[in-house]
């Protein structure tokens, strides 16, 4: 039926029931309150069905009002109030109010299918699976072919924790629409949750009888061995899985779980060239095969070397294809083989110009190499391909500072602030104000980031009013961008501002997950230090010393670190101290030279 004669039916159903109140007028009041209700239920099922939710539910709100024998009107308005109260999170109450109207029409008419199936779905999600069960096992009496009403009494047996009840219904549906994996997958689920693991391998055993050659029953009868923690059981179905399609790679890569479970790394390694030799593997099972590999390797902190040969043979098969040189080039790069993941990134480029993280991925291969002048041409030269993304851009101007060109990066800087607002002026304080309405909170966070780099490029550039007036704004776009308040604060300590502001502006970068970072301390401290607060500054960069040991070193903090064990007195350590410090950067003949005069001091 149309939604055009849906709506013609239900308005001549209405005609009728005004005409019925009409032909009643001196029967009572009980009949014409009746043929109204029946006349707002007809109204609301015509606004349902045009999508008017609201109006319908006020329609049948209306229709059981006047009569409360209109059980169709009250089934409706239960279905309605239960869905726009989960919509709205309302208490459980009101919810069990919505089923309390929906049971009264289900009772009356035990035999309407849909109904019926729509009050037992909602009993089950307002957590009554027991009337769940109740209303569904009836359905299920009356419709015994219906495979989805055996469905949902299983489902409610089971969230009751009437697990064997749960699995007798789905072998009911079982016989209805055959054995599979996936059903048996199910009961075993099931099982496995109730503690019944024989159960479930009886389950598997019935699955693999049905067809003993089907490498994927086998494999799922070898997965219920792994959950239990029964490696070896696991490994004979695995096998055996093998055994009748050694072509297929799926039984391979169980394989290779199960040994690297075992830690036996020549086994798990055979399997993963067994499976990449594979045909009925394509190329992203590969791609996800060799994922994984990595992934263990990192875990175990293998040899990176290792699966070089896998790697191979992925290239081998797929040499031309760009995603697999990507993901050799990353493989390349774990393993510091920095000149062969420039070459598989740059053939894959080759084969995808225009693609910016394969451009991106180039510059960080180059980065991480030290080669910092390459990635810049790889930048200049991507800019010249493909319109560069805001991300990318940055990158390029953090580049472009790294190389000490202060003037290009500023640039880029402000191009970037001109794409995320045209209306800002980078050579001015801002204010919230000024900033377009519709900005995101993500460019927001973006703009508070470049000023803030904005204002360590002006450093350099001795610009301390630009310097000062860009993290001025990063902290007005973003108070909680712990990085620009952490620059500003060591910007103004250095360059003769308010310590007492500065402090502040310290603190606040400690703040939440930041409250352990090293190089925040060290700025905290070096405040506290130029303040004069010569113990507080010790506590606080020991603190930061200590941290750090655990991701290498920092020159400056180790410097920082000597300055004030040697304010409070203790030179051996401030000693010890600028030694790390140029064990970290032994270009730094200023901290020789303190060193040297410590050491006079104390021979003395």
């Amino acid at each position: 039926m149309t939604k055009r004669n849906i709506i013609l039916t239900t308005a001549v159903l209405a005609l009728f029931a005004l005409m019925a109140t009409a032909a009643s007028g001196s029967k009572g009041a009980g009949r014409a309150d009746a043929a109204k209700s029946r006349y707002y239920y007809y109204e609301g099922l015509r606004q349902e069905t045009e999508g008017n939710t609201d109006a319908a539910y006020e329609c049948f709100k209306r229709a059981w009002r006047l009569d409360t024998e209109n059980l169709e009107a009250g089934f409706k308005l239960g279905v309605l109030r239960g869905s726009l109260m989960t919509a709205n999170m309302q208490s459980g109450d009101s919810l069990r109010g919505s089923l309390a109207l929906m049971r009264r029409f289900v009772d009356a008419y035990p035999a309407e299918l849909y109904e019926g199936m729509q009050y037992g779905y909602a009993a089950t999600e307002a957590e009554d699976s027991m009337e769940s069960i109740r209303v569904m096992s009836r359905l299920a009496d009356e419709y015994p072919d219906r495979g989805m009403i055996l469905l949902l009494l299983s489902q409610a047996y089971h969230n009751s924790g009437h697990t064997p009840e749960a699995v007798e219904v789905m072998d009911r549906y079982e016989k209805l629409e055959g054995k599979s994996a996936a059903l048996s997958l199910h009961k075993m689920s099931m099982m496995l949750e109730s503690s019944d693991t024989a159960g479930a391998v009886r389950e598997a055993d019935r699955l693999i009888a049905t067809d003993p050659k089907n490498p994927d029953f086998l494999i799922l009868k070898g997965n219920l061995y792994d959950a239990v923690s029964k490696p070896d059981s696991a490994e004979y179905y695995y096998l055996a899985a093998e055994a009748v399609a050694p072509e297929s790679g799926t039984p391979k890569m169980a394989l290779m779980e199960t040994y690297h479970a075992k830690g036996d790394s020549a086994a798990y390694d055979r399997k993963a060239y067994e499976a990449l030799l594979t045909e009925d593997l394509d190329r992203d099972e590969k791609i996800q095969l060799l994922g994984m590999y990595m992934r263990h390797l990192i875990m175990d902190q293998s040899s990176a070397d290792r699966g070089a040969h896998l790697f191979d043979v992925l290239l081998q098969q797929y040499p031309h294809d760009w995603e697999v040189l990507e993901f050799a080039s990353r493989y390349a790069g774990y393993r510091k083989n920095y000149p062969q993941a420039e070459e598989y990134i740059g053939y894959a480029i080759d084969q995808n110009p225009t693609n910016e993280q394969l451009w991106r991925q180039k510059m960080y291969i180059q980065v991480s190499a030290d080669d910092a002048a390459g990635a810049l041409r790889t930048y200049e030269e991507a800019a010249t391909k493909i319109p560069l993304s805001r991300d990318l851009r940055v990158y390029g101007a953090m580049l472009m500072h790294q190389a000490k060109n202060y003037s290009k990066s500023l640039e880029i800087y402000r191009g970037v602030v001109a794409d995320i607002d045209s209306g800002l002026h980078a050579d001015t304080l801002m204010t919230l104000k000024d900033v377009r309405r519709d900005i995101s909170m993500e460019e927001l966070n973006m703009l508070s980031d470049v000023l803030s780099a904005m204002g360590d490029v002006a450093i350099n550039l001795g610009d301390t009013t630009g310097s000062y007036r860009n993290y001025t704004n990063a902290l007005e776009m973003n108070p909680d961008n712990a990085l620009a308040a952490n620059n500003f604060a060591y910007f103004s300590a250095m360059h003769g501002g308010d310590l007492d502001r500065a402090l502040q502006l310290s603190s606040r970068s400690l703040e939440g997950e930041n409250a352990n970072n090293p190089t925040y301390l060290d700025t905290y401290a070096w405040i506290l230090f130029l303040k004069g607060d010569y113990e507080k500054a010790r506590e606080v960069q020991a603190k930061a010393v200590e941290i750090m040991g655990d991701h290498g070193g920092d020159t400056e903090v180790y410097e920082h670190y000597g300055d004030i064990l040697d304010k409070t007195g203790d030179k051996a350590a401030a000693i010890e101290a600028w030694k790390k410090a140029l064990d970290i950067d032994d270009s730094r003949n200023d901290i020789r030279e303190k060193i040297k005069n410590a050491e006079k001091e104390t021979q003395q």
